[in-house]
């Protein structure tokens, strides 16, 4: 399996962020319930913390793509 360059693993990492924000009604109070419905459905399907911190264990510094 090839590394995963730096950029797409803080890609990945906030994406995960901003999922978990889209659906918590106390950090984003007038998101509609169709988007926080869709941001939950993506999130079944996203890497979780351990994986991404697996990722981040393949980044390549000393060869840069």
């Amino acid at each position: 399996m090839d590394p995963l360059p730096l950029e797409e693993y803080h890609g990945l990492k906030e994406t995960y962020k901003l999922l978990c924000h889209l659906i918590d009604p106390q950090k984003t109070p007038k998101i509609p319930k169709y988007i926080r419905d869709k941001a939950r459905a993506c999130l079944r399907q996203f890497p979780v913390e351990r994986t991404l911190e697996q990722i981040y264990a393949t980044v390549d510094y000393f060869e840069p793509r």
